[in-house]
């Protein structure tokens, strides 16, 4: 595996939310790729993305890695999308995460997806978002 290694460094006294997404860049575009991680607190949320909560290293700083397939890079690119997301956003892909996995599943527990949107389903979210090019 590869690591691609980040370096957060978080605003203190806030709850914040973190969102990470690892695409890989041909000649044609970008497309997706596996990606895993082993950092404690990160979790998988939507899309293959990686979600994290502050809550290890509120006000400090806090190292990430993701793995990724080996690649020769001189033909292939590497995109890390970074986010700073809202609360309902990480929470509502936590619980879409969690109901994927229950599906089919006789034996799991219901899942209620989290949603901010009074008489629907679904979310309203800002988010910041950093992209990162390894070449």
């Amino acid at each position: 595996m590869d690591a691609l290694k980040i370096q957060l460094q978080d605003s203190p006294d806030n709850d914040n939310y973190y969102e990470f997404q690892v695409s890989k860049g041909y000649q044609g575009g970008w497309g997706s790729t596996w990606t895993e991680s082993l950092t404690p607190g990160m979790e998988r949320g939507g899309n293959g993305a990686f979600l994290l909560s502050d809550n290890l290293f509120d006000g400090g700083t806090y190292d990430v890695e993701v793995l990724v397939w080996p690649e020769d890079t001189t033909e292939v690119d590497f995109r890390i999308e970074i986010a700073s997301i809202s609360r309902d956003k990480y929470l509502f892909f936590k619980s879409l995460e969690a109901l994927y996995l229950a599906e089919d599943n006789p034996f799991a527990e219901p899942v209620i997806v989290h949603t901010n949107v009074e008489n629907g389903q679904g979310i309203f979210s800002m988010e910041n978002e950093t992209e990162i090019i390894v070449e």
